[in-house]
């Protein structure tokens, strides 16, 4: 006897999740001659005292574009008040070129491992920087990451960014930053859309039949998902009954 399965397809609805705990809604300019605060907010982290030993900032990934890091100083602050300087000292040394792009990470030395670059300076000349971007690993300018030991971990945590001035105006963009806790649990980062249906969701199918190997025509009309870090799982209901 043949038995014939009426089935709808569910899935999330496409919604960008993009929170702030997981890193920049959008891009910032970061114009010369100018000091720009960028707030960043973090919830939800079930370990909220950054005093507890098992909390903590372990490391900052911060990446962004600029004309001439030598006058591009960073600072990274918590919601107590707690601040530690990744980028600096304004320097004349020649640190970077026009449409430099960097994509690099600041550790904790609670981490017990040596970053490959050593700690930022500014006044440090540079041997030269490519391929583009530039990677690396460092230890902040000024102070440590394993100073934020107190306060609450949850609330704005401010990116304070300045550009000192200069003879010719060279803007910048903060592409992104992600501040990641030694506990991130609690922590929800998704950047998937799920897209639509791009036909009737409908499907009338004999049980077993090849048809029910679903691969339905999707219109995701934003970014697509990369599909190594994201997939889909498709549900044959009938009469509420996951099949």
């Amino acid at each position: 006897m043949k038995h014939v399965l009426t089935s709808c397809l569910f899935f999330l609805l496409p919604i960008l999740l993009w929170s702030q705990n997981c890193g920049l809604e959008q891009s910032v300019r970061l114009p010369a001659n100018t000091t720009d605060t960028v707030p960043l907010a973090i919830f939800d982290l079930v370990r909220d005292d950054l005093s507890d030993p098992d909390q903590g900032v372990c490391s900052v990934n911060l990446n962004f574009l600029h004309n001439s890091v030598g006058t591009f100083e960073v600072w990274l602050e918590s919601p107590g008040g707690q601040q530690v300087q990744l980028i600096g000292p304004v320097s004349s040394a020649p640190i970077s070129g026009l449409g430099f792009s960097y994509d690099v990470t600041f550790l904790a030395e609670r981490l017990g491992t040596a970053p490959t670059n050593g700690q930022w300076d500014n006044d440090v000349p540079s041997p030269g920087i490519s391929p583009q971007p530039f990677t690396g690993e460092f230890f902040p300018y000024q102070g440590r990451l394993d100073d934020f030991d107190a306060g609450p971990v949850n609330g704005t945590w401010l990116l304070i960014v300045q550009t000192s001035s200069t003879s010719i105006p060279l803007d910048g963009l903060l592409i992104d930053v992600k501040v990641n806790f030694c506990d991130p649990q609690g922590e929800n980062c998704c950047f998937a859309e799920g897209g639509a249906f791009a036909k009737d969701s409908t499907l009338v199918a004999c049980a077993e039949s090849p048809d029910l190997l679903l691969d339905p025509d999707l219109d995701t009309t934003n970014t697509t998902a990369d599909s190594l870090q994201y997939g889909y799982t498709w549900l044959l209901t009938r009469d509420s009954i996951i099949l």
